[in-house]
């Protein structure tokens, strides 16, 4: 028990916000932020609930600890989230904008969940969708192939989709992964902005490493029709205008350390010239039904199960 004439935190320690008003103090770290409790009550089931418990009598001896004659709640979160949190809660632009930066996304899903703040989860939610889809796009899913000067991997975002339960993004963010250096899965990256290391949590990191073993099967089921060595469903095609585009087809797709191997790249128009018309449609054909085929394997190899079965997993808040 602490006498709340006695205490009241120290000017550094108080942090933004910090309204004179607010009737109650919430603990963090050492650090402190004063703020409203209909302000939680309405954004979070959980602050409303634990403010609609009966309070002790101001003299009996369990009376709450008590800052500046506030109740303290004392929270065992990390101080960057919970104040990334009571900003939004308190309409900070800076906390909403677009785009959303990552510590701003991981802060709003993990206590997004932990406190049932729905609104706040949501929106770091629709972020982590846009960056990793979870239905087949019409472009390739490569970072290679789409941003040659591409940032480095998000293995924050990928950690705080595992730790909140967002199932259904780990197998396109787990792809991606798996295409980075061998050392960067293993041991991470130098985070310039905000310094020290960035590294995957070793749940991630066994299933990147376990999907890029598999990775060719992806590959194997879409470019099926190559391995073929004739054009599919034309078999008596005997132009060695086709036959030499196989050859061409197998070169450009299995070229060790190539970036274009992807399997989940689009029909490329330059391949249109390798076959007569009538090869061109069922190669076209085979070639779509075979990216589907490794669509539908991806979670699979991830150790995630189906996509309908990391659906249905997805937490929702």
């Amino acid at each position: 028990t602490m006498d709340s004439e006695e205490t009241s935190p120290k000017p550094d320690n108080r942090l933004d916000p910090w309204l004179e008003d607010g009737n109650v103090v919430l603990a963090a770290e050492d650090k402190f932020f004063r703020v409203h409790r209909s302000v939680l009550s309405a954004s979070s089931l959980i602050f409303k609930d634990m403010f609609a418990l009966p309070q002790p009598p101001a003299d009996s001896e369990g009376e709450d600890e008590k800052l500046d004659g506030c109740p303290v709640v004392r929270l065992q979160d990390r101080v960057v989230d919970l104040q990334h949190v009571l900003k939004a809660l308190y309409g900070s632009a800076s906390e909403t904008s677009k785009p959303m930066a990552v510590g701003v996304v991981t802060a709003f899903l993990r206590l997004g969940k932990k406190y049932g703040i729905a609104q706040l989860y949501g929106e770091a939610y629709e972020v982590v969708k846009g960056c990793y889809p979870t239905t087949l796009p019409a472009g390739s899913l490569s970072p290679r192939r789409q941003q040659p000067d591409r940032k480095p991997p998000k293995f924050g975002l990928i950690n705080i989709a595992r730790e909140v339960g967002l199932t259904s993004v780990l197998p396109v963010a787990l792809y991606r992964c798996s295409l980075e250096p061998m050392s960067v899965v293993l041991h991470g990256f130098e985070w310039k902005g905000g310094g020290g290391y960035l590294s995957l949590s070793p749940i991630n990191q066994k299933a990147c490493i376990l999907g890029r073993d598999r990775s060719g099967e992806l590959l194997a089921a879409t470019f099926k029709w190559v391995t073929l060595k004739k054009p599919p469903h034309q078999r008596d095609c005997g132009e060695f205008k086709c036959m030499l585009g196989m050859c061409m087809m197998a070169l450009d797709i299995w070229t060790p350390g190539d970036p274009e191997c992807d399997p989940f790249m689009p029909w490329a128009q330059e391949w249109d010239s390798r076959f007569c018309e009538s090869c061109l449609r069922s190669c076209k054909q085979e070639h779509k039904e075979g990216r589907a085929m490794a669509w539908a394997a991806l979670p699979v190899i991830y150790g995630l199960g189906t996509w309908e079965e990391v659906q249905k997993n997805e937490t929702v808040v």
